[in-house]
């Protein structure tokens, strides 16, 4: 990598931390006060947290771009680690609405029954984003295994945008 793109391939961890962890905020609004014993309130807190996993999946991606590009094998490992898990955790968060849909389906008034687009919606693109995580897991995973081992007391051994070995 040439050392002049150093600074702002390293300014995309921040910014992917800002994009990924600040619209996690609106679920902790709209769900204020905290009700967990409310089955409806359990309802939309999934449904929000769904709803916000593609800003999550974004910044990782922005991570793990830099991570890649800066030849930054423990943040690749790490990000990596963070997408698989990610990934499982929304394939809970989908078995848990789906859960939840199906126990507050029994209550629900008929001319409620509208709301069935949503919850599809919002468990097709619960799947897709796991889908989608563990697939950039394992992604990060054999980026990891092609790069080249780092030297002893060399920090990289290649630059990665120019192919130029460095000294």
């Amino acid at each position: 990598m040439d050392s002049r793109y150093r600074p702002l391939l390293l300014s995309l961890y921040p910014a992917a931390l800002v994009i990924a962890l600040v619209p996690l905020f609106d679920p902790l609004a709209r769900t204020w006060p905290f009700h967990p014993g409310d089955a409806g309130w359990r309802f939309l807190t999934l449904s929000v947290l769904i709803d916000n996993g593609s800003t999550l999946l974004a910044g990782l991606v922005l991570a793990l771009v830099a991570a890649l590009l800066l030849d930054d094998r423990r943040a690749l490992k790490r990000m990596g680690l963070t997408a698989l898990i990610l990934g499982v955790a929304l394939l809970v968060l989908v078995a848990m609405l789906l859960i939840h849909t199906l126990l507050l389906q029994r209550d629900l008034d008929p001319a409620l029954r509208a709301l069935d687009f949503g919850i599809t919606r919002r468990l097709i693109a619960g799947i897709l984003l796991s889908l989608a995580s563990v697939g950039l897991g394992l992604g990060a995973r054999r980026a990891l295994a092609a790069l080249p081992e780092r030297a002893p007391g060399n920090r990289r051994t290649s630059d990665r945008l120019g192919g130029i070995e460095r000294p």
